[in-house]
């Protein structure tokens, strides 16, 4: 198995999203995030290499990939997968460990821009219906 690039204890990096607060929450190494930029159908392929992660350092990759996947494409299915993989990263997370409250702001987060991604959609619709 390919090995990981580390995720940073403590730290994180600011991400240029529509939200830099969002990408805070990820503790991935700048150089990482950086590489992960650059990337255009890397990334997909980066994403699909971490599809059964074994710890947590390549679940958060996983889960970062699929949501910058995301922004990029504004694809529901990557935005699924990081709600899915970070619900169940929570889900064996012991109530106290103390980083379950930053995977908790994560999950709250991801949803969040699940919930804008679906209310995109509806107005694009509603948009196409007026336009019929």
């Amino acid at each position: 198995m390919a090995s990981s690039p580390t995720v940073m204890d403590g730290s994180s990096y600011h991400y240029p999203t529509n939200d830099p607060a969002d990408m805070g929450l990820f503790r991935v190494e700048p150089e990482i995030v950086t590489s992960f930029d650059e990337m255009s159908d890397d990334l997909r392929s980066f994403a699909e290499l971490h599809e059964d992660p074994v710890n947590d350092a390549q679940i958060e990759l996983y889960v970062i990939a699929h949501f910058l996947l995301c922004i990029r494409t504004r694809s529901r299915e990557h935005l699924e997968q990081a709600v899915y993989r970070t619900e169940g990263w929570v889900a064996v997370t012991d109530v106290d460990d103390p980083d379950r409250a930053r995977r908790l702001q994560l999950l709250d987060m991801i949803s969040a821009r699940m919930y804008e991604l679906m209310d995109m959609s509806d107005e694009s619709r509603s948009t196409l219906v007026k336009n019929a």
